[in-house]
């Protein structure tokens, strides 16, 4: 054992190994900090890549893990859940669902006819295409992502929920009516399609 343990050339491949490992770990540190900056000059602002490029990021994801990703914190990390459930539509095949599993996500599929396992987005999606997608004529991919945004920051703060005992999921103040004078107001919200109804006392 000791004669090992003073091995000179174990002693420098061991050395060579801490040294190696620190280095990687200080190469680690500073794109860690580098992409911190970077997100701080970018804002709320997304970055937008094209097929080719998310395949090749998805291929070095894969190899990370969904663990790793998060813990890295990189500037272009997919945000994506560690578990995913779908339906059996085929959309969720071929490219899909191989892109998700690139990405780390672990793909769950419901059992078939059975949109209840799932009730939560089903409920929200049906919710979306009543309240919205079938009173709108949507014209491109920036029209819709502006529609399905502010839908759902009316969703959340102004649309009331009977399974919440009509409340909203972000709380809100019970507006008391201020005087006898005052009146309901509508509050466009969707581009006027809804609407948040408050008091304004009139003059």
């Amino acid at each position: 054992m000791m004669r090992l343990a003073l091995d000179p050339f174990r002693l420098v491949l061991i050395s060579l190994a801490g040294w190696f490992n620190q280095q990687q770990q200080a190469v680690i540190e500073y794109l860690q900090e580098e992409n911190r900056v970077l997100r701080e000059q970018l804002g709320g602002k997304r970055l937008r890549f094209n097929d080719a490029q998310r395949r090749r990021l998805a291929v070095r994801a894969k190899k990370l893990g969904w663990r790793m990703l998060h813990e890295l914190t990189t500037i272009v990390t997919p945000a994506t859940p560690q578990y995913l459930i779908l339906d059996r539509d085929g959309k969720f095949n071929g490219e899909v669902a191989t892109m998700l599993e690139y990405i780390g996500s672990e793909l769950i599929r419901t059992a078939y006819r059975n949109p209840w396992q799932n009730g939560v987005a089903e409920r929200w999606v049906g919710s979306c295409r009543r309240e919205l997608l079938d009173h709108v004529i949507v014209l491109n991919e920036s029209h819709l992502r502006r529609l399905l945004r502010d839908y759902l920051k009316y969703y959340h703060d102004d649309r009331i929920h009977d399974a919440l005992k009509k409340e909203t999921p972000t709380p809100r103040v019970v507006e008391r009516r201020p005087s006898g004078t005052a009146k309901v107001v509508g509050m466009p919200r969707v581009g006027g399609l809804h609407h948040r109804y408050q008091w304004q006392t009139t003059a």
